[in-house]
């Protein structure tokens, strides 16, 4: 499934507070997986 970031953001603004509490935790969970925790460390390539 293809979807933009644009696309993706309108639902997620609407999220009530709770549903966004969680899908941050979600989300920098799956950052941390897939991109090896190097957030900030100019790497932009994700782990295989």
């Amino acid at each position: 499934m293809d979807i933009t970031v644009e696309e993706l953001e309108k639902p997620v603004t609407q999220l009530p507070q709770d549903q966004l509490r969680k899908f941050r935790a979600w989300y920098e969970k799956l950052d941390s997986d897939t991109m090896g925790g190097t957030e900030g460390k100019g790497c932009s390539k994700r782990k295989t």
